[in-house]
């Protein structure tokens, strides 16, 4: 078992961890609640120093200018990497080392208290109470939740709903009658085979979210390329044949000029795309900038990850899942990651975990022309080029089942299959 003083200075090595490894991400939760005061041991107080005079030249305490500034203290430089190394660390959860540090600094302050009380002058009571009285002032406490506030936020968000309803549904009537469409706050995993229809299934949803529903899309495409994107955005949007997209030479004077409208009409409009090679931090910076309402990730296996030591691939992709879900409760957006398929289909490719963060998780499949169940009764798919079929494994707020939609390859739209018999 950890002993306190031990205890305290892995969470001085987590904080300090964190804060250098993300400083775009945590230096304006760090420097706003932590002092030097917070560490306990001597090494923590020197790198806090470091770290702080970096922020107070305006520069940004990253791990380069860090390192460049402690080169000539080879103890420093050991604490330095056993903070930025630590197998142990998880910067989702800097918000939880930040509590833990002020709560040691708490017990450290009462400690102290109770020792000037047992070393106190009692025949000089108005000296010991002044002492006594600037001690208390240091106290600094974890500060706790509005409750007050905190409800009221709630209700407002129900009252919300009561009077709007979902702002942000699908337009799949079975789709939304079984996940209730889309909401803030929670974190959607659409998973399928290379080539199913992923990426076109999220530009058709993020599409008709920022146009017909009028909210802010943010699409992480690190797949595809922006030119392909706005060519699918084209079909989708101005109805330009997607075949002449992939061939210019046939495409007519007409559809040119419906292409160059439609990009003008996605470049003005809150539909924004980026297809750089992004990383987790870079992304949570960008949603902060932005502020959207909904944000598209594809694919969560082509994130480039920090893979921290002793640790599988897998456990980082689930780890980043649950640090962007609870990204998006803070920052108030709804994700959407889509996610490649195992080679048996039984679960997400690298990511056996996922599930256990995702609010709901859908895996899209091509059916196999055989009689299904779901809440419709027996339904028959026919096994036919552009039929799809969406499979909810996992619903918090919901039932399971399936939608079954059919796909538009001229324009690359997605609509129910309502022509079907039961329904």
């Amino acid at each position: 078992m950890l002993l306190i003083g031990e205890h305290c200075e892995i969470i001085e090595k987590n904080v300090l961890g964190c804060v250098i490894k993300e400083p775009k991400e945590w230096s304006a939760l760090f420097f706003s609640n932590i002092t030097i005061n917070h560490f306990y041991s001597s090494l923590g107080k020197q790198l806090f120093d470091v770290i702080n005079k970096l922020h107070s030249e305006g520069k940004i305490p990253d791990t380069i200018t860090v390192n460049s500034k402690i080169q000539d203290n080879t103890e420093l430089m050991v604490y330095f990497y056993e903070c930025v190394d630590y197998e142990g660390l998880d910067v989702g959860n800097f918000e939880t080392y930040i509590a833990q540090l002020t709560e040691f600094k708490l017990r450290r302050d009462i400690q102290h208290i109770g020792l000037v009380i047992d070393n106190a002058d009692f025949d000089d009571i108005p000296t010991l109470l002044a002492t006594l009285n600037n001690q208390f002032q240091t106290l600094q406490p974890v500060e706790k939740t509005n409750k007050a506030k905190q409800y009221e936020q709630i209700l407002n968000e129900y009252a919300d709903l009561k009077k709007h309803g979902c702002d942000m549904d699908s337009g799949w009537p079975s789709f939304d009658k079984l996940t209730n469409g889309f909401k803030r706050k929670r974190l959607y995993v659409f998973g399928g085979f290379p080539g199913v229809g992923k990426t076109g299934l999220a530009t058709y949803l993020a599409q008709r979210i920022v146009f017909d529903k009028g909210k802010k899309i943010l699409f992480f495409s690190l797949e595809m390329s922006a030119f392909e994107m706005l060519g699918r955005l084209a079909s989708v949007i101005g109805e330009v044949p997607s075949s002449k997209i992939q061939d210019m030479r046939y495409m007519s004077d007409e559809d040119f000029i419906r292409l160059k409208n439609t990009c003008a009409k996605i470049y003005e409009s809150n539909f924004i795309l980026e297809d750089d090679n992004w990383t987790v931090p870079q992304m949570v910076a960008k949603i902060k900038d932005e502020k959207p309402d909904f944000v598209v990730i594809d694919h969560m296996q082509s994130v480039p990850l920090v893979i921290n030591k002793n640790e599988m691939p897998h456990e980082a992709i689930t780890r980043t899942c649950k640090y962007l879900r609870d990204v998006s409760k803070r920052e108030n957006f709804c994700l959407l990651i889509l996610s490649q398929m195992k080679a048996d289909g039984s679960n997400f490719k690298n990511c056996a975990g996922i599930n256990e963060a995702a609010d709901l998780s859908v895996v899209i499949k091509r059916p196999e022309g055989k009689e299904e169940k779901s809440e419709f009764g027996g339904i028959i798919l026919p096994e036919q080029e552009g039929m799809l079929k969406l499979e909810i494994r996992k619903n918090r707020n919901g039932r399971l089942g399936f939608v079954p939609l059919v796909f538009n390859h001229r324009t690359l739209r997605f609509s129910e299959y309502l022509d079907r018999e039961g329904v």
